[in-house]
């Protein structure tokens, strides 16, 4: 375990395991009071939350990782839709009550997207919160779909779906998802009708095909431990086929908006915009017929589609390939890129079974995932492979978190930041997310069958912009700064500002905050040799002392290789 020591102002003071170790003397012989913070709180807050905070800190490391994930996973979730709901008429498109709808949409759907970075920076649920942006890539809706920028209030409450289910029952989840109208739209589900053998029609194979592929079991069977299984041949073995695909489709048939009348006009959304709820039954649409569906099962005629869809549920949610193909995926958005199949194996048997007889509880296996062994002490037994690399959205989100940024209104209007990070919420361009989990990138890493899905989205262009939008953060972006009317989030370096005077204490606790006490040593000295050339007192920045230490350090930490990382 590693031990950071630093000197701590009194707001951070609290976040201190051990105070008043020992006193020593910084380069210019003043005396400097040590102290001890656990790095590993750092890291795991990287994990379980939007970044550490020095409050979040200070509770991990009072309550310890097990009774922190007991409050955690008890919190109700903060939702954005009741404070965006009533904020503007956007439930039909084209409402006479809005002169400019267009204008309006975009209005709201910057005003979504603000909702959720309040809630991702602020919510007391972070854990929750975290979790559920880990769902939105898995489950994806996106405003970039056909008819999904017309729906800014379907999309948070989408959102809020999944930070409900988040620690709920995996069958539950995706019968939510299933029957939620932004899926409906997104994937085409919705008014899906049974075969027409007059005009040849026959029913829409969109969210049958992707609810499997996705959603639930993927293309391959896999044992437990995530490998595929091999038939004689040594080739994997399909989880199902087109044939598959058809019958499940024509299961999923006879779902609408809730409210529409049944046999409404098929495929025209303009009557229903806007709904909340799920999708209710629509009879007249759904098909009677007997089915092949997943498994090989083959579902009787004269089912309703309510009884059709059980059978759907229990057969995705109850097949053996769901342990291994969701908790990898959940392993890769929380901890680390390529887990060990061992890790794997672990998560599959809890989401098997809870401990209590309950398959598929999704905080069992959250919290299995995040007090792994391997996730404890994978950086330590294998440091050239486990980690991931940082969303671009997690990166701007520690930083703000770690340094306690505010909004000078109170608002925090970054729904302009997409272009900068490439990525933003709810915005994949597909429903196989911004990137996937198999992405292997040319070079050393996919040399050595290893995958980096977050460097899918990551391009030359790209490092440069995010660098560039890191630094103007950093250096424009803070409370004493002369930045007027800044809709970012200002950094409070106030802490940090007190250890200007003595490089080392400065670089040891941005390194517990930022990096959970990942700086490599090569690095810190090279941070600590350029800090050292800057004078306490240097002119020209319109702050305290020291806080060109600060904003110099912060501004190389965060585009270092070591922050780019999550360890």
């Amino acid at each position: 375990m590693k031990l950071t020591t630093f000197h701590l102002g009194t707001a951070v003071g609290a976040a201190v395991l051990a105070a008043a170790c020992s006193s020593g003397q910084d380069e210019q012989g003043e005396v400097v009071l040590e102290f001890s913070v656990e790095a590993e709180a750092s890291r795991f807050l990287a994990r379980a939350t939007f970044g550490a905070t020095p409050e979040a800190v200070e509770t991990f490391t009072t309550l310890g990782d097990e009774r922190w994930l007991e409050q955690q996973l008890a919190l109700p979730a903060t939702e954005i839709v009741p404070a965006l709901s009533g904020q503007g008429c956007f439930l039909e498109l084209g409402d006479g009550n809005c002169p400019d709808w267009l204008e309006e949409l975009r209005r709201l759907h910057n005003l979504r997207t603000e909702l959720w970075w309040q809630r991702a920076l602020y919510a007391p649920d972070q854990l929750r919160q975290r979790v559920a942006f880990a769902l939105t890539e898995i489950f994806v809706v996106s405003e970039r779909g056909d008819f999904m920028f017309a729906y800014p209030l379907l999309l948070a409450d989408y959102h809020d779906m999944l930070a409900r289910g988040a620690f709920g029952t995996y069958r539950e989840l995706l019968k939510e998802v299933t029957l939620h109208p932004a899926m409906g739209i997104y994937l085409s589900m919705c008014k899906n009708q049974k075969p027409d053998e007059v005009t040849g029609s026959r029913p829409d194979e969109n969210f049958a095909r992707e609810v499997m592929q996705l959603f639930s079991i993927g293309l391959e069977l896999l044992n437990p431990d995530g490998s595929a299984i091999l038939d004689e041949f040594g080739r994997p073995v399909p989880t199902y086929d087109q044939d598959v695909v058809v019958g499940m489709a024509r299961a999923l048939t006879g779902w609408n908006f809730r409210g529409t009348p049944p046999a409404s006009t098929p495929k025209q959304w303009d009557e229903s915009l806007g709904l909340l709820g799920r999708m209710e039954p629509d009879p007249t649409r759904h098909d009677t017929d007997p089915k092949l569906l997943v498994g090989g099962y083959e579902a009787p005629g004269g089912l309703s589609p309510e009884e059709d869809l059980a059978l759907v549920l229990d057969l995705l949610a109850g097949h053996p390939n769901v342990g291994p193909f969701l908790g990898r995926r959940l392993i890769q958005r929380l901890v680390t890129s390529n887990p060990s199949p061992e890790y794997i194996a672990r998560i599959s048997a809890v989401f098997e079974d809870d401990g209590e007889g309950v398959r598929g509880n999704l905080g069992a296996v959250v919290t299995a995932i995040l007090t792994d062994d391997e996730a404890r002490s994978g950086g330590e037994q294998a440091p050239e492979i486990f980690g991931k690399v940082r969303e671009p959205i997690l990166r701007l989100t520690a930083l703000f978190r770690a340094f306690e940024a505010r909004a000078q209104d109170g608002r925090v209007q970054l729904h302009w930041a997409t272009g900068a990070l490439n990525q933003g919420h709810l915005q994949s361009p597909s429903v196989f997310n911004f990137f996937l989990p198999d992405f292997a990138p040319i070079g050393p890493v996919g040399d050595a069958g290893l995958v980096a899905p977050e460097l899918q989205i990551t391009t030359h262009t790209f490092i440069n912009r995010v660098g560039n939008f890191l630094a103007w953060m950093v250096f424009d972006h803070y409370e004493g700064s002369d930045c007027e009317g800044c809709e970012a989030p200002l950094l409070d370096y106030a802490e940090a500002a007190e250890l200007a005077a003595h490089p080392a204490h400065l670089v040891d606790y941005l390194d517990a905050m930022l990096l959970g006490g990942t700086l490599s040593e090569g690095s810190r000295e090279v941070v600590l040799e350029y800090l050292r050339e800057i004078p306490y007192d240097e002119a020209g920045v319109h702050a305290p002392p020291g806080y060109s230490r600060v904003l110099e350090a912060v501004h190389l930490l965060v585009v270092s290789p070591e922050f780019s990382v999550q360890k």
